[in-house]
């Protein structure tokens, strides 16, 4: 049986120093076939800015095909799964659902996903067991994307307008660890990683930690991440965010986030504030404005505003 989905996004954004710009921004297929009882195939395929309007008029030179995901996954026991492909890094929990529709901003937090590679290639082996007043998930990774994947290699911003930065392990490992409470409100995550990464000459040791905090009218979220290098010839990195959301009236969402990161290469110490509004739609939908200002940041993440609507389908 084959199960067909995914999520598509159009964005808007007025950034300091740079042209107006709509693009077609995401469209994403999921596929997930399911091969025996216990085994299944998933992959994500993506087109990326299939489209761009501009001053200067509509262009699809910027449009990118990307293999996101593909996997082979194995129940090994009701609460064991053995994952063997490309899959997304397990580290914090915005990389592992940072769809357009399934997040609360147009721009996505620079810590989440900087430090380390987006996306893994190799296995992971994900176990889960009830504790007193919750769940825990432990999932272990295994990556070798130097054999597995070597193309992956550029790392996109939004609006920055710095050269595209290398974004891809060569090879690693690491371990993602989440408590969630029996009533859904609360969710702590610790991440560990050991890696070398294209473009850096030292392996590279991280640590993050990522919370949230949910009621039926707000949600507090943080994530932060630390990575230092095993010869210390390379400066270390380190960030994160603070963001609360509050439902106010009508389906919409009012939101605010501040981030801080210390950049390695370049060195940038920036500084964020992010203001906005969201609303869900019936059927998977949501519409988002965004206001952004910052310090450090024009090379980054510039000063500007930031719209978009996304669905998923």
């Amino acid at each position: 049986e084959v199960h067909l989905g995914g999520y598509a996004s159009v964005r808007f954004r007025n950034l300091a120093g740079q042209s107006s710009r709509l693009d077609l921004r995401d469209l994403s297929l999921f596929v997930d076939r399911d091969l025996t009882p216990r085994a299944r195939l998933f992959g994500e395929f993506e087109l990326g800015e299939a489209l761009v309007w501009r001053p200067g008029g509509p262009t699809t030179r910027s449009a990118e095909f990307d293999l996101e995901r593909l996997y082979w996954e194995y129940d090994l026991a009701p609460t064991m799964r053995l994952r063997l492909g490309k899959f997304l890094t397990p580290v914090g929990y915005w990389n592992q659902v940072h769809a357009d529709p399934l997040v609360w901003t147009v721009s996505r937090p620079l810590a989440t996903g900087i430090s380390f590679a987006r996306h893994a290639s190799g296995a992971s082996l994900e176990v889960g067991t009830d504790v007193p007043g919750g769940a825990l998930d432990a999932l272990l990774f295994l990556d070798d994307s130097l054999a597995l994947d070597p193309d992956r290699s550029e790392l996109t911003l939004e609006g920055a307008a710095l050269h595209p930065l290398f974004n891809s392990f060569q090879h690693g490992a690491g371990l993602h660890m989440r408590y969630e409470s029996e009533d859904d409100r609360w969710q702590l995550g610790l991440s560990f990683a050991s890696y070398h990464m294209r473009g850096l000459r030292e392996r590279k040791h991280l640590a993050g930690l990522d919370l949230q905090y949910r009621t039926s009218s707000l949600e507090l979220s943080s994530e932060f991440d630390y990575r230092a290098s095993q010869g210390h010839h390379e400066a270390d990195e380190w960030g994160g965010y603070v963001q609360a959301v509050r439902r106010v009236c009508r389906g919409w969402h009012l939101i605010g986030r501040y981030e801080y990161f210390r950049m390695a290469a370049p060195a940038h110490r920036v500084r964020l504030g992010i203001l906005g509004l969201a609303r869900r739609l019936v059927r998977h939908q949501v519409v988002k404005f965004e206001y952004r200002q910052g310090a450090d940041n024009a090379h980054v993440a510039p000063d500007g505003w930031l719209a978009s609507y996304a669905i998923l389908f």
